[in-house]
């Protein structure tokens, strides 16, 4: 399983996630950083490592105002550019048997993006163009790999910030050449934009809902020891 931080692996696992670290049990997760390359460099490492699956796993940007903070996707493709990766039909199928009927489920189109989109118009524009519910940093790349591999590949997502929710600009240059999240540089940026903080406070809110979400998905893996 492939995350971009580790705050994102609610459930995965009983052990702490160290940061670009694969965890040793039945179930490997590597919180790989944020970004394409960063996670394209973490799926291979987990094939390495004896991974016979692929899952993108973690937090995504709603595009629409129907994809809500909180809301958990399983998408059925994955659009990268000018390619549309298809995820596993029988795995994806066994997770959505799984899911609790009181959490809110879309298996809309997941939309592969290089950078944050931070503003309303962003998220407006990227669904217009698409047609994708959700948008993510990682999980094209984690498509591609399990593509050249042959191995199936699922998507978990669970919505952090909606359509409506702007993303401070300069949230972007928080994150470090590796993918990492630099929480000084978060902590500083927070200090010289103090009008940011209602924002910000949206965020976590939305985050803490995301991860809510991921952790019911957790205990919903088929066979999945993911930390019970």
């Amino acid at each position: 399983m492939v995350c971009a931080l580790p705050i994102e692996a609610t459930g995965l696992t009983r052990g702490r996630i160290a940061p670009g670290r694969p965890t040793n049990e039945a179930l490997l997760v590597l919180a790989g950083g944020i970004g394409p390359e960063p996670a394209g460099t973490a799926a291979e490492r987990l094939l390495a490592a004896g991974a016979r699956i692929l899952v993108s796993w973690g937090t995504a940007a709603g595009l629409t105002e129907r994809a809500q903070a909180g809301d958990l996707a399983i998408p059925k493709r994955v659009l990268a550019g000018d390619t549309a990766y298809l995820t596993d039909a029988r795995l994806h199928t066994r997770l959505r048997a799984e899911l609790p009927v009181s959490l809110r489920v879309f298996e809309g189109d997941l939309l592969h993006s290089d950078r944050l989109l931070t503003s309303p118009g962003d998220k407006r524009r990227a669904h217009e163009n698409s047609g994708a519910w959700i948008a993510d940093m990682e999980s094209g790349a984690v498509a591609r790999v399990a593509a050249a591999a042959g191995v199936p590949l699922l998507v978990v997502r669970a919505v952090a910030d909606d359509g409506c929710q702007e993303v401070p600009t300069w949230i972007a240059g928080t994150i470090t050449s590796t993918g990492r999240l630099s929480p000084i540089r978060l902590a500083s940026g927070s200090l010289a934009h103090p009008t940011d903080w209602p924002r910000l406070a949206g965020l976590y809110a939305g985050l803490r809902a995301a991860r809510r979400s991921l952790a019911v998905a957790a205990a919903s893996l088929p066979g999945a020891q993911a930390g019970r």
